[in-house]
């Protein structure tokens, strides 16, 4: 039996993994000298967990799937789907850890899954528009700077502390 297939797919993965659960540990050095009406608007630390969990489990799957063989039940469709989803667990993970809105007094540190940090303030926010309460939009002129959904943990601040503002708000 060849188990080149394995061993390169089990190295990626590990590499991959370490690489996602580096950079997700060291983007939490914006989170220092907060003050009491500070906070930080992040999905559930737990989230991510369970995303790498669902990536372990489905490349213990390909593993166990590709020592078995090649046949009826067993194709590389099956293989492929669950490379895939293995993979996609892995950005999702990196992504959840990396996405959030750090406020401090008046100054906002927007962290995006992918691309660079930015620092804002609630004077940059012209407009604000509610989608169903589900999610917040945020504009500058008519651009999109943010896109806040309630699933992360702050959302209820985050919209007290707009509303304080008086910012021109639209509902869809």
């Amino acid at each position: 039996m060849d188990f080149t297939f394995i061993i390169s797919y089990g190295l990626i993965y590990i590499v991959l993994s370490l690489l996602f659960l580096l950079l997700a540990i060291t983007s939490k050095k914006y989170s220092s000298k907060m003050t009491r009406n500070d906070f930080i608007i992040r999905y559930p630390k737990l989230l991510p967990i369970i995303l790498f969990l669902c990536s372990l489990f489905s490349t213990g799957l390909v593993i166990f799937m590709s020592t078995i063989g090649y046949n009826e039940t067993v194709t590389w469709w099956s293989l492929l789907f669950f490379v895939a989803l293995s993979l996609l667990s892995l950005i999702a993970m990196y992504a959840t850890s990396r996405i959030k809105l750090i406020i401090k007094n008046n100054d906002i540190i927007y962290c995006p899954a992918f691309g660079k940090v930015r620092a804002l303030t609630f004077n940059d926010i012209t407009s604000v528009k509610y989608h169903n309460s589900h999610s917040v939009t945020c504009y500058n002129n008519n651009k999109r700077i943010f896109n806040i959904d309630f699933a992360l943990l702050g959302y209820d601040l985050f919209l007290s502390r707009i509303k304080d503002k008086p910012l021109f708000t639209k509902k869809k």
